[in-house]
């Protein structure tokens, strides 16, 4: 039988933090979650794994099967759900109850960081050396929005009000 990785659960005011140590001892990462869910995730013995870029953790259930923190803590706010599970500040360690969602493909699109070549430093902005113009612009449900203004600050906050909207389920 495999051994069992160790967790160490450090109670703090308004959560728990969840050392984390890999199968030789060596402390790997710390996991956040609210105080209520400690009952529901000190049944598993918890692990890391990475996926593209961001680590989650996750505890072998048996024959290759594995549960996934996020989705267990999902489950019990919101019930079972097809949809993924978004970490809105984006740290997939961070499980505590008002980070966790569920979004569809779209929504969770819509939280990803900026993309490489970006050169206004703003999501969904960028300058049109065609037009003279920013443009500000957004996908939602496989259709691109787009709008050009004179200004920057235009563009900026043209594209922040289409997040806004997105996040609240008031878009179009």
């Amino acid at each position: 039988m495999a051994r069992r990785v160790r967790n160490i659960y450090i109670e703090k005011e308004n959560h728990v933090e969840i050392l984390i140590f890999d199968k030789k001892d060596n402390y790997k990462h710390t996991v956040f979650i609210s105080k209520n869910r400690l009952n529901d995730v000190k049944k598993y013995s918890w692990s890391t794994y990475k996926s593209r870029k961001r680590h989650y953790a996750h505890a072998h259930i048996g024959e290759g099967k594995y549960i996934k923190m996020h989705r267990l803590i999902a489950e019990k706010l919101y019930g079972k759900s097809k949809k993924t599970v978004d970490h809105i500040n984006k740290n997939g360690l961070d499980n505590r109850d008002v980070n966790l969602r569920y979004a569809c493909n779209s929504t969770q699109g819509h939280n990803k960081g900026m993309f490489g070549h970006n050169t206004s430093g703003v999501k969904g902005v960028n300058f049109n050396k065609l037009n003279n113009r920013w443009r500000a612009e957004i996908d939602y449900k496989k259709k691109r929005y787009s709008k050009s203004f004179k200004t920057f600050e235009e563009a900026v906050k043209q594209r922040k009000e289409w997040e806004s909207k997105i996040q609240k389920g008031e878009f179009l």
